[in-house]
């Protein structure tokens, strides 16, 4: 039996509002998602919405990066059925996540790890994202 899997089209932005990529808010684009000190500022022709936007997509791709726990990128693109190169451009920062995409890396900070000497985390254990917390840490 076998299956077939269809792959999204991730082209264009899903949001008219973003007009630059997300590393164009930092000061080095090429630390996108790879350096934890990266130095974000507001471009000329940028917004501070984008601004926090990028920064906190900046924060979980590099806690994706540094996590010995989290799967591939390729396996991730696998699972929720995008390409290997919509994540490639959003992990580096050349375009902004759509939800699928997103979703995929917020759950691939918690997936089965890179290698199999690396534990995978109990269902309950939560993965630290500087700046970033919790919802269930608020009151709504």
């Amino acid at each position: 039996m076998s299956t077939t899997r269809t792959v999204q089209s991730l082209r264009g932005p899903i949001d008219a509002r973003r007009t630059l990529t997300p590393r164009a808010y930092l000061r080095h684009p090429y630390l996108f998602g790879e350096a934890d000190n990266a130095e974000f500022n507001c471009p000329n022709d940028g917004d501070t919405t984008s601004l926090e936007i990028a920064r906190m997509l900046h924060i979980c791709v590099c806690a994706w990066r540094r996590s010995s726990q989290s799967c591939s990128g390729a396996s991730l693109a696998r699972q929720f059925g995008f390409s290997r190169q919509s994540w490639s451009d959003v992990t580096r920062g050349h375009r902004w996540p759509g939800h699928t995409v997103l979703v995929a890396l917020l759950s691939g900070l918690n997936q089965a790890p890179r290698s199999d000497n690396a534990q995978r985390p109990h269902a309950t254990q939560r993965v630290t994202v500087p700046g970033v917390s919790h919802a269930t840490d608020h009151a709504y």
